[in-house]
């Protein structure tokens, strides 16, 4: 549309039958057989529409009566008639709209996000929060008081880690068993 100058909506829908045309003629092919082989839906296939275009899959109940689902836990509602599926096979059925359906058979089974792994706290939620200065000045003094802690053990390795400008290449290095250090 850039290369015929066209910039306008009107301007498009006049050059829309020519690419049409065009784009036929690159890319279709004749069918196979000339007929229309389409059917009609029946009014029992026309209600389950909606059905016959989920995403369905399976998923194994777990003892608490629990699967898996895009990276989320659900759960099924506990009682008299759903504890004997414990281990057993589900059919989830995902809707075009994003909803699902869980199905054991032609029972449908009462189901709730337990989990979703995909939660994400936004950064707005922890700078607003007013204690968190105090937390962290909390933190930041317990952090201290237990590196003074490491340091009246004497023990080299954590004073090595809690000071690294007292670490020079020349502390680092040993002698060998039997020679005594040059330095």
């Amino acid at each position: 549309m850039r290369l015929r100058n066209i910039a306008t909506s009107e301007e498009g829908n006049k050059f829309l039958p020519e690419f049409i045309n065009s784009y036929n003629g690159k890319f279709g092919n004749e069918p196979a057989c000339s007929s229309n082989i389409h059917r009609e839906l029946s009014s029992v296939e026309f209600k389950n529409l909606d059905r016959i275009f989920t995403w369905q899959s399976e998923r194994s109940l777990t003892k608490n009566l629990t699967f898996q689902y895009e990276k989320s836990l659900y759960m099924i509602e506990d009682s008299v008639a759903t504890r004997p599926l414990k281990f057993k096979q589900v059919k989830v059925y995902e809707y075009p709209y994003g909803s699902i359906k869980v199905k054991y058979g032609s029972q449908e089974l009462k189901t709730r996000k337990y989990f979703d792994k995909l939660q994400r706290v936004s950064y707005g939620e922890i700078v607003s929060n007013k204690r968190l200065g105090m937390t962290l000045e909390k933190i930041q003094i317990q952090q201290k008081e237990r590196n003074e802690q490491l340091v009246k053990r004497k023990s080299k390795c954590h004073f090595k880690n809690l000071h690294p400008e007292n670490t020079t290449s020349a502390n680092l290095r040993r002698p060998a068993y039997g020679l005594k250090n040059a330095n």
